[in-house]
């Protein structure tokens, strides 16, 4: 069984290569005992009948009748009451089979459809939509640190914004919601896109899309931008201590001095095209933050793809939840 093997390693290399057949082959019992190993889930807890520590079963709890592994209490003579999960975070208080949860962690990191992952897993689309909203937190929480750690990191850098409402029945002017723009930072290295960075605004004026590009510019680097003038203070009244490039739209896509954004216009392409493609539309009508952790979770994907060190998603997106968890 995978996630039986040597469990001596805490580095979630054994997710190294996953594939969905060594899910459906995995038990519920060993994937919980995997969890207590990497400290997904409580190790061990006490008896809330007699104070013994407890051990970890196999019952038929889902509405299924699949096995769902749940720890029980190590006195023969106790009560035996079941308890279903650790309480320390969302993926031991589940309702589902552990093994289903993991299908459907793994599929939303691998780019499956929301539709599909409801036909391959299993369970109604509800549930998809519950456990890949949990999954984009971890993404959006692992970007949030990822941006403060990369402060004043983009040596040359491309910033633009592209709207994301339609307009009504296709005429007139564009629908008005709470965030209709997405405001994207592209970190440019030898002609390729390295880093990207992006949210959702409600506006494009200088005090909304300004903060971004004063937070990433290097001292010292290029900040890059068309001619829109929420910008037009770069460089001279804010961050006078770099250099801002643009280039006008209206009359060409790249200017003498062979300024463009290019590459940060073509990334609000993949990002467009990976939010329809998952979500059946770039921006939900419900909760805005939903909106921007499904943001983030395609940019949490397309920065491991950027990235030099191709990691897994998988590997990568455990090992930041752990993160999260254990402070």
């Amino acid at each position: 069984m995978y996630f039986a093997r040597e469990r001596a390693g805490c580095d979630f290399s054994c997710l190294q290569g996953l594939r969905l057949c060594d899910i459906f082959e995995t038990s519920a019992a060993d994937l919980a005992a995997w969890y207590v190993h990497h400290g997904l889930m409580e190790a061990a807890p006490l008896c809330h009948c007699c104070g013994n520590k407890m051990i970890l079963t196999q019952r038929c709890q889902s509405q299924k009748g699949e096995p769902v592994a749940v720890w029980r209490c190590s006195k023969n003579n106790c009560d035996k009451r079941p308890r279903k999960r650790a309480r320390s975070s969302w993926l031991c208080g589940i309702r589902l089979p552990q093994t289903t949860v993991l299908q459907i962690i793994y599929m939303c990191l691998k780019g499956y459809a929301l539709g599909l992952i409801c036909h391959e897993a299993g369970v109604s689309a509800e549930s998809v939509q519950f456990y890949g909203d949990k999954v984009a937190e971890v993404a959006s929480k692992a970007n949030e640190l990822d941006f403060l750690e990369n402060e004043q990191s983009f040596a040359d850098g491309q910033y633009d914004e592209t709207s994301v409402s339609k307009r009504k029945y296709n005429k007139g002017k564009r629908s008005r919601l709470a965030a209709e723009y997405i405001q994207t930072a592209v970190s440019v290295s030898s002609k390729k896109a390295t880093k990207v960075f992006g949210k959702f605004v409600a506006d494009k004026s200088s005090a909304t899309l300004l903060p971004m590009v004063e937070h990433l510019a290097a001292v010292g680097g290029v900040v890059k931008t068309d001619g829109w003038p929420s910008y037009a203070a770069l460089g001279s009244d804010v961050r006078v201590d770099v250099s801002h490039a643009v280039v006008n739209h209206k009359d060409t896509f790249v200017s003498a001095d062979g300024t463009h954004t290019n590459n940060v216009e073509a990334m609000h392409s993949v990002l467009k095209r990976q939010m329809r493609r998952r979500y059946w539309q770039v921006r939900s009508r419900g909760d805005e933050g939903e909106s921007q952790n499904k943001l983030q979770l395609v940019l949490f994907l397309e920065n491991l793809n950027l990235a030099l060190d191709k990691k897994d998603p998988v590997v990568h997106w455990f090992s930041c939840y752990r993160q999260q968890t254990s402070t």
